[in-house]
């Protein structure tokens, strides 16, 4: 089984890219994987385009709550509110929350509740301490995990759903990953 833990923006286009590429890998190879979206919000990687950095900090809460309704819901709703802000321009407002929350068949009384909770502020810091001790200064960056091998990852930036599927090809086949020329790709 591989482990994939992917750092994104919410409110990066290029992250949206990452999140599809990495799901199409998961999707194409034989063996078991599991992926894991962490959002990193940091106030110097907020890209333009949303009202601020309060909004993307309430994004990435958003998402920390829904998740707490599951993983496919979670995801769901992100995915569909990175749509609506970053590609439908929509502005982010409760009524849009609202409705995706609604689109995705969320609680949401639940969500209400877990959104404003100290539990989901303090999911948000784990998710910050993760990405430090992995190592990630960036969004936009991928950590595998062969679980079979377990010993070390494989920290790659700037994913490509290209190398991305070869360098996962090569671990389920038991192959050693070797870094391609000019690559991001750091054992840890």
């Amino acid at each position: 089984m591989l482990e994939m833990y992917l750092f994104v923006n919410p409110t990066c286009t290029k992250c949206i890219s990452a999140e599809k590429d990495v799901t199409k890998v998961a999707t194409a190879l034989q063996q078991k994987v599991r992926i894991k979206f962490i959002p990193v919000f940091e106030l110097s990687t907020v890209s333009e385009g949303l009202t601020g950095n309060l909004d993307a900090y309430h994004l990435t809460l958003d998402y920390k709550a829904a998740l707490f309704q599951g993983c496919k819901k979670g995801r769901s709703f992100l995915t569909e509110l990175q749509e609506a802000l970053l590609i439908k321009k929509q502005t982010y407002s409760e009524e849009l929350v609202w409705q995706i929350a609604q689109n995705n068949q969320l609680d949401l009384q639940m969500f209400k509740t877990d959104r404003n909770s100290e539990l989901c502020e303090k999911a948000l810091q784990s998710d910050q301490q993760l990405s430090r001790e992995m190592g990630v200064s960036n969004h936009d960056c991928l950590v595998l995990f062969d679980c079979a091998t377990a010993d070390k990852g494989i920290r790659i930036q700037d994913i490509e759903y290209s190398k991305l599927f070869e360098l996962c090809s090569r671990l389920e086949t038991n192959k050693k990953p070797q870094a391609p020329a000019n690559s991001h790709l750091h054992i840890l």
